[in-house]
């Protein structure tokens, strides 16, 4: 299984470079031999794997618009994305992996809330099913590792108040005695996966 991210600013690369199939930053410039090295390297890379988990972020000035346009651009990048990806192997199983934080400071400027992480989830559910594209929605749980409470410093997705541990439809709770932890839901009923 081979893990692809993109993010916006390699985004614009992958599609510009949908013959070469590499993703890079959007400030970084090849030479003519190091494009091609890669392009032999990521394309027999390819050619040999079944499955790409595509993780893939919205760019800022997608986020705080309705959601349904941010799924169905979700949507439509995650199809060319495979598209290209098919160009070189079409018996390659191309999986999105796209997400929510339901509090925090995302990196793209996202408003981040409960009510946005769930309609998030069920529309792009929703998508998933109706364009028989599979989609794995991060994440289960939340991961408070991921962001340093302590860090007053920070104020990025990292730091004190950042999204990235929050991105799960379950929260985690600590016992009243501090020994261990249970997972709780964040809201009632179950999500549409």
């Amino acid at each position: 299984m081979l893990k692809l991210e993109t993010t916006f600013l390699q985004y614009d690369c992958l599609f510009h470079f949908s013959n070469n199939l590499h993703s890079v930053p959007a400030n970084y410039t090849y030479t003519e031999f190091q494009t091609t090295e890669l392009k032999s390297i990521f394309t027999k890379l390819l050619e040999r794997v079944n499955f790409i988990i595509c993780t893939h972020f919205p760019p800022a000035f997608l986020v705080n618009q309705a959601m349904e346009d941010v799924v169905r651009d979700y949507g439509q990048s995650f199809l060319k994305i495979q598209r290209i990806l098919k160009a070189v192997n079409p018996n390659v199983t191309v999986v999105g992996q796209a997400g929510w934080a339901s509090w925090g400071v995302s990196s793209n400027g996202a408003s981040n809330n409960l009510a946005n992480l769930v309609e998030f989830w069920n529309q792009m559910n929703s998508w998933a099913v109706e364009n028989e594209f599979p989609v794995e929605l991060f994440e289960a749980f939340d991961e408070p590792w991921k962001t340093d409470v302590n860090d007053k410093s920070n104020s990025g997705p990292n730091g004190q108040t950042g999204a990235e541990g929050n991105y799960g439809w379950w929260k985690r709770q600590e016992s009243e005695t501090g020994d261990f932890y249970t997972y709780v839901p964040k809201v009632e009923g179950e999500a549409r996966t």
